[in-house]
């Protein structure tokens, strides 16, 4: 891993990590002020918002990263027509929500439906921050997307633990929290006024239609991604009840953890490989990914039967056996995250699109199987096989089109170990300058 790669990757970690190292620090917060029960409620009434962030996106921002890493540009026109079209889409989605409101409420709290209604305004303005991400990675602009996800933290933890201290923690203002700190993070792009994109001398601008081209595959990939990682609890609440619910949230809160390193270095390679495209590099990234992936989940899970009972609460104990199934599930399709980004990166998001279309139809059939008679281990299930789906199709699409083979993805090397070493070692050392 070179060192500016490294440098992208740390930042990347940074602003990937801060929000659920939030989330896991107001999570015993909320445990405790709101109980099982209240917990499946706020997991529910946020929910739709955090889909609707992810759907209604059109697919547009890694459409811009795409753009802006290949070193092109975008006509003032197409800013406009890409900003009309998220506000579009996200006005669409509050209609949608709360016309949907009744039925993905039941089981729950009165006032619920009414609630989860208020949380998905915030979509509108999340979408336009999504956009400014997407502007901000195609620019290599890591510090920027670090700050906005810091600040994404930051608020969550002032805003949960504040309106504790002062005895104000209820459902109502948990649900503000959590929808309004992602929309506030956003000002930090204001030090995108002014930048502009590193052009060569051949660069001409990227049309509209193939911006909207582009933005459609990876918008199918992103649609049914979101819906694998989150239908679930949407879906839990009716079929298993608001306790479930309650458990499965504290579950997927501890088991994502590994998530953080996953996520940046897919980030980091999408926009990278955009630009220079470079087989040995996204193999070694998908291998050793996957390692630190994997040794964080051990770390994380191998003391949860003493920590997790201690720090939320003992009623919470049945999220134990959830949190090792979802931990997996992460774990398993880290692999064919990076394969992904590989496809999107040479403009072949649509082959991403269809593996996790094929996984997010999957994981519901189980979801309505396995959820009413295993509660939130089942939708755990769920998720680990339409993982192992969605990160395998991922990888045999980038097998044929790309000239990489299954070792590349899945034949972990000595030489893994050191690159990685290295690249943590170079990483404490810019930490510590």
């Amino acid at each position: 891993m070179s060192g500016s790669h490294a440098r992208h990757v740390a930042l990347s970690i940074l602003g990937n990590g801060f929000p659920p190292i939030a989330v896991l620090v107001t999570a015993p917060i909320l445990a405790r002020a709101l109980d099982v029960d209240g917990r499946g409620d706020l997991a529910a009434a946020t929910a739709p918002f955090m889909l609707a962030v992810a759907i209604a996106t059109l697919g547009l921002p890694d459409a811009v990263t795409n753009v802006l890493a290949r070193r092109s540009y975008l006509r003032r026109v197409t800013w406009l027509a890409l900003v009309s079209s998220l506000l579009g889409t996200g006005m669409l989605s509050v209609v949608i929500v709360w016309l949907a409101s009744p039925i993905l409420t039941q089981g729950g709290s009165s006032g619920l439906a009414t609630l989860m209604t208020i949380a998905t305004v915030a979509t509108i303005p999340g979408l336009l921050v999504a956009l400014l991400r997407g502007t901000a990675a195609g620019l290599h602009m890591w510090g920027v997307v670090a700050t906005e996800r810091v600040l994404n933290g930051s608020l969550r933890i002032a805003g949960i633990v504040g309106f504790a201290l002062a005895g104000q923690l209820t459902l109502f203002t948990a649900t503000l929290v959590t929808v309004l700190g992602p929309v506030l993070a956003g000002f930090a792009y204001v030090r995108l006024i002014g930048a502009k994109p590193s052009l060569a001398r051949t660069s001409r601008p990227t049309s509209s239609r193939r911006t909207f081209a582009y933005g459609t595959k990876a918008w199918l990939g992103s649609v049914a991604g979101v819906l694998l990682m989150r239908i679930d609890q949407l879906l839990i609440l009716p079929l298993g009840g608001a306790a479930q619910l309650g458990l499965y949230a504290v579950a997927v809160n501890v088991s994502e953890v590994p998530l953080i390193i996953n996520s940046a270095t897919r980030e980091v390679m999408f926009s990278s490989d955009a630009a220079q495209r470079d087989n040995a590099r996204a193999g070694l990234a998908a291998r050793a990914t996957f390692i630190a992936c994997l040794l964080c989940a051990i770390v994380v899970l191998a003391p949860i039967g003493w920590w997790l009972p201690l720090v939320f609460g003992v009623e919470f104990s049945g999220a134990i056996p959830i949190a090792l199934v979802a931990a997996l599930a992460v774990v398993v399709g880290v692999p064919g995250s990076i394969a992904g980004a590989t496809l999107s990166a040479r403009g072949r998001p649509e082959l991403r699109s269809y593996s996790i279309l094929v996984a997010c139809a999957l994981n519901v059939v189980l979801l309505f199987v396995l959820v009413p008679p295993l509660g939130g281990v089942g939708a755990a299930l769920a998720t680990l096989a339409g993982n192992l789906v969605s990160s395998n199709m991922c990888i045999a699409f980038t097998i044929r089109n790309h000239q990489f083979s299954w070792a590349d993805f899945y034949r972990i090397r000595p030489s893994d170990f050191r690159s990685l070493a290295r690249a943590g070692a170079r990483l404490l050392r810019r930490a510590s300058e």
